[in-house]
């Protein structure tokens, strides 16, 4: 299928700071793909280039085939977006919110946003400064989701809600893209959540894509193999893609098994397993550190 999303060799950089680089990303219409990657290793960056709010560096992004910088209006109303640090004015009430989503696109479902407030039992008229965390996001949220968008680019898009406002979230999202091809792309660092309704993966790591794959293909592929001893590259079936290896004795392997039939026995294999996504992505991007590093605050748009 024809790809929504689309990053080709994309960076970003803040002065001497390379935040990305050579990103390359392909999402296809109706995906929900979960973009993973660590706090701080350049998530909220990727979306704000795919969203036009800042110019890329180098490389290109296209949404709907049209350029990120600059983008139409056309391209803008059909394309959702809640990125982690948005405030309003402090005078703003959530109905100001709702009336913004509307004017942004013709299509805004006044109607289901009410009802999703009101499922939370969030008012219209309350200031935004009254609202907890939860409760912010959540208009974000329905702000976004009611403007029948083609495209939704979520960031963190579950900080702050309660477990059933997750779940009811991530189910939405799901729902929109079986029925009406919605093309989602949310970033995260949780797992657990989106991995129950996402069919594509991305992993951010090091200013670039790691990993990019279909979620059922990965599964079906993917292993961890344990062996007393490493086994020797020139030793690995050309069809064997080592994602990563541990050191030590015995030694982990992970692997993409290409080919449809069974993986060969390696030398000193102790035992096969198949690891969650979870797994895979600690293992791809190694331990957390006690403090994430914040991303830079971007210069003025245009700069």
């Amino acid at each position: 299928m024809e790809p929504t999303v689309i990053a080709a060799d994309l960076g970003r950089d803040y002065g001497t700071h390379t935040v990305l680089r050579g990103v390359n990303l392909s999402v296809p219409k109706g995906s929900v793909c979960a973009l993973l990657g660590r706090n701080g290793v350049g998530k909220t960056t990727l979306l704000k280039l795919l969203s036009s709010l800042i110019q890329p560096t180098h490389g290109t992004c296209t949404i709907l085939g049209d350029s990120a910088w600059p983008r139409t209006a056309i391209t803008l109303a059909k394309t959702g977006v809640v990125i982690d640090g948005f405030e309003p004015p402090l005078v703003a009430r959530v109905k100001h919110l709702l009336e913004l989503g509307a004017a942004a696109s013709p299509s805004f479902d006044r109607k289901r946003a009410d009802e999703l407030l009101k499922s939370r039992e969030i008012n219209p008229a309350k200031l935004w400064t009254e609202l907890s965390k939860g409760q912010k996001r959540w208009c974000l949220l329905v702000t976004a989701l009611c403007r029948k968008c083609d495209v939704l680019l979520l960031d963190e898009p579950a900080d702050g809600l309660d477990p059933q406002s997750r779940v009811d979230l991530y189910q939405m999202v799901r729902r929109e893209a079986n029925e009406t091809g919605l093309t989602a792309l949310i970033a995260t660092h949780i797992i657990s959540d989106i991995e129950r309704v996402a069919d594509r993966l991305a992993i951010l790591h090091e200013k670039s894509i790691l990993l990019e794959s279909d979620l059922d293909t990965l599964r079906d592929e993917l292993w961890v193999i344990t062996c007393d001893t490493a086994p020797a590259a020139a030793d690995l079936p050309v069809s064997i893609e080592v994602l990563h290896q541990t050191t030590g004795t015995p030694t982990e392997i992970w692997i993409r098994q290409h080919e449809s039939c069974d993986v060969p026995s390696l030398s000193g294999e102790i035992e096969r397993r198949k690891p969650t996504v979870e797994e895979l992505f600690r293992a791809l991007t190694g331990k957390p550190s006690t403090e994430a590093a914040p991303e830079p605050t971007p210069a003025p748009v245009g700069s």
